[in-house]
C-alpha cells in the first residue's frame, strides 16, 4: 500500500471515530437528559400529596390461575416487575426470593413477582425455566402482553412498587433494589392510616 493511501485510510478512519464518538455523546447526553426528566416526574410523583390509588387489575400463574390485586385490599403490596434477560434483575432476585419467604411468614406485606412477559424476549417457558435452575420459590405471576407495565407506564426493568394498605401507591424503586430498601419501604408504608 503506498504511502497517500496509507494516510488517506488513516484520516478516514480518524474521522469516523471522531464521529461516531460526537454522535455517541450526543446520543448519551440525550439519555441523560430524558433520565434527568423522568427522575424528576418521579420525584413529582413521590412528593404529590394526592395519593394515587392503584386500579385493580387481574394476575395469572404458570398455570393460568388467577389472582386480583383487590384480593390483596387492606395488605401492604410489593410488586417486582423483572425479566430474566434482565441483568439488574437477576441480580436482586435472590434478596426478592427471601422478602417472599419472609413476608409469608411475618404477614408484613405480600410479594408480587410479575414478570414482563412480551411472547418474543421472554416467555413463560424461559422465565420458569430461569426461576427452577435458581431454584427460587416466590410466587411468580406472568405480565403477558405487558399490560401491568403499560398501566404503571414502565418503560425499564427491574421496577419495585409498594402499595400501601389503602391501596395508594406509597413508594418505589427504579433499577435494582435490595431487601433492606425494600423493607424500609415496607415499613414506612405499613404506618400509614
Amino acid at each position: 500500500m503506498k504511502k497517500s493511501n496509507l494516510v488517506t485510510w488513516v484520516l478516514v478512519l480518524a474521522i469516523l471515530l471522531i464521529g461516531t464518538s460526537y454522535a455517541y455523546g450526543k446520543a448519551k447526553n440525550n439519555f441523560d437528559a430524558d433520565a434527568a426528566a423522568e427522575q424528576k416526574t418521579d420525584a413529582q410523583v413521590k412528593s404529590s400529596e394526592e395519593p394515587i390509588a392503584i386500579p385493580d387489575f387481574a394476575l395469572y400463574d404458570y398455570d393460568t390461575n388467577k389472582v386480583n390485586f383487590s384480593d390483596f385490599a387492606g395488605k401492604t403490596v410489593v410488586l417486582n416487575l423483572w425479566a430474566s434477560w434482565c441483568p439488574p434483575c437477576k441480580a436482586e432476585m435472590p434478596e426478592f426470593n427471601e422478602l417472599d419467604k419472609q413476608f409469608k411468614q411475618s404477614g408484613e406485606a405480600v410479594l408480587l413477582s410479575i414478570n414482563s412477559t412480551d411472547g418474543q424476549q421472554e416467555t413463560k417457558e424461559t422465565a420458569l425455566e430461569f426461576l427452577k435452575k435458581n431454584q427460587y420459590t416466590m410466587d411468580v405471576y406472568y405480565d403477558e402482553g405487558l399490560t401491568i407495565a403499560a398501566m404503571f407506564g414502565i418503560r425499564s426493568m427491574p421496577v419495585t412498587l409498594v402499595i400501601d394498605k389503602n391501596g395508594n401507591l406509597f413508594d418505589y424503586a427504579m433499577g435494582q433494589t435490595t431487601k433492606e430498601v425494600v423493607l424500609q419501604m415496607v415499613t414506612k408504608a405499613n404506618e400509614v392510616k
